[in-house]
């Protein structure tokens, strides 16, 4: 990893410029939503009912966000504003970790690499999963740490080792933990990076390819078991405390 931390600092001086107004063209766009105190979606809920809202995010395989979510809310309550600005900085910095993808992974031109990004920071999916001031930031962190995890597996065509494929995993099993729709977006992703010739170097035979392509499959599989155990031990603590609770035991238990 530290090639590639050097590699990020050399590409951040080269770039600036890019960098820059990725950051302030993403603060800029969102600045009315940032500036908004109003709740959102289900805000009341978290309001009135915090643990009932968590229980019901641990329900549908969430327990990731639910994790976040109570880091996040240490020592304040619920806040659209600091939600709303860590989640659009967030945003901005998985736009940055983007560009630095596709410039080491694909073949694609400076300025088609910058559209691709602005294309994905300015989606109006993006809009509207933002506008859930509840998990907002949770979800952009979650999509950071997916990036991420490309860069700790190894880009195509790149070195990596058992160690990085590891980490490179519980990364990707976390971030499925935090949205579901992580489980896609990883599939996607990987295939875009396969299908794109590397800018430094073409793929060097057949066998080269199955390579990259069997390490992402081989983390994306281990990773989505991981998730599903790490379900499987959450619905069943959760089974156990409704137990207690019904035996008027969970009181006693804590």
């Amino acid at each position: 990893m530290r090639d590639e931390l050097d590699q990020f600092k050399t590409f951040i001086r080269s770039r600036w410029i890019e960098v820059v107004s990725i950051f302030i063209g993403t603060l800029l766009l969102y600045l009315p939503k940032m500036a908004n105190f109003s709740y959102s979606i289900d805000s009341e809920a978290m309001i009135n009912d915090r643990a009932l809202v968590l229980k019901s995010w641990i329900s549908i395989n969430r327990y990731g966000l639910v994790l976040l979510r109570r880091f996040l809310l240490v020592g304040i309550d619920l806040n659209p504003f600091f939600s709303n600005t860590l989640a659009y900085i967030l945003m901005a910095l998985s736009g940055i970790i983007l560009l630095f993808i596709l410039t080491q992974a694909t073949k694609l031109s400076r300025g088609s690499q910058f559209i691709g990004v602005l294309v994905y920071l300015f989606s109006p999916i993006h809009l509207e999963q933002t506008n859930f001031v509840l998990q907002n930031a949770e979800v952009m962190l979650g999509m950071n740490l997916l990036f991420i995890s490309f860069l700790v597996i190894g880009l195509p065509n790149q070195a990596t080792s058992r160690r990085r494929l590891i980490a490179g995993g519980l990364l990707v099993a976390f971030a499925f933990s935090v949205y579901t729709s992580f489980v896609v977006g990883f599939a996607a992703f990987g295939v875009l990076l396969l299908t794109t010739q590397p800018a430094r170097a073409k793929m060097t035979s057949l066998k080269a390819y199955f390579q990259s392509f069997g390490r992402y499959v081989g983390v994306f599989l281990v990773s989505l078991v991981g998730f599903f155990v790490w379900r499987a031990g959450q619905m069943a603590h959760a089974r156990a405390w409704d137990s207690l609770s019904g035996f008027g035991l969970a009181e006693s238990a804590t």
